[in-house]
């Protein structure tokens, strides 16, 4: 990198670069961060070493890692995440002490430990957990926090059903519906038009098609 701008080994070159992305899957891989600010994590390690909140670096709290806990919510919670790293930076939302941080992360690392022999229905209570201590922290805006909508004990049970279905049939699971847990117009709940393993065309006009009859 010179500035803004990227060199390759092929020798060309990229100007008014504003973002780098590494792809590395469910992997940790920082080689790009200095040594001292980079984040060894396993892949099978829930709560993140190093984070306070799974976020922030213990010693730089003003570098922030997103998305690096083992999640099951995803979407929401890369929002929560995202909203405190907003807050915090925005100054809305203060540090505790410092060695209140390592302290807190204690404090997750050992309900993550006690989960031996590992069971997928009690990480779910944990992220869940997690999420709500998140959603605590957040500045609330003009009396409003868009995210508390968000229905984590649905979120939760569908979750839970989901896996409990999986375990139990791991071919038909696909093929079971679930209402959308967003305040929307349309919550209806449509079943599976095909079994999946019967369905042989992926695409989403085919999806579209056989599901706008049952709308």
């Amino acid at each position: 990198m010179e500035g803004r701008k990227a060199h390759f080994k092929d020798g060309s070159s990229a100007d008014n670069i504003d973002a780098i992305i590494f792809c590395t899957g469910y992997r940790h891989f920082y080689p790009f961060m200095a040594k001292r600010f980079r984040l060894h994590c396993d892949v099978d390690e829930i709560i993140p070493p190093s984070l306070y909140k799974s976020i922030f670096w213990i010693d730089q709290p003003y570098l922030a890692y997103l998305g690096a806990t083992r999640y099951l919510y995803t979407f929401p919670l890369f929002e929560l995440q995202t909203a405190l790293v907003r807050d915090v930076f925005l100054d809305n939302v203060k540090f505790p002490e410092k060695d209140q941080w390592q302290a807190d992360l204690n404090e997750w690392k050992k309900r993550e430990e006690a989960m031996v022999p590992f069971n997928i229905l009690v990480w779910i209570d944990l992220e869940l957990d997690y999420m709500r201590d998140i959603l605590a922290l957040l500045h609330t805006h003009d009396g409003n926090q868009s995210l508390s909508n968000f229905d984590f004990d649905k979120a939760q049970k569908i979750l839970k059903e989901h896996f409990d279905n999986k375990l139990h049939d791991m071919l038909g699971y696909r093929d079971i519906s679930y209402e959308s847990i967003s305040s929307t117009e349309n919550t209806k709940l449509i079943h599976v038009y095909k079994p999946w393993l019967e369905n042989m065309v992926d695409s989403i006009e085919s999806f579209l098609i056989n599901y706008r009859e049952k709308l």
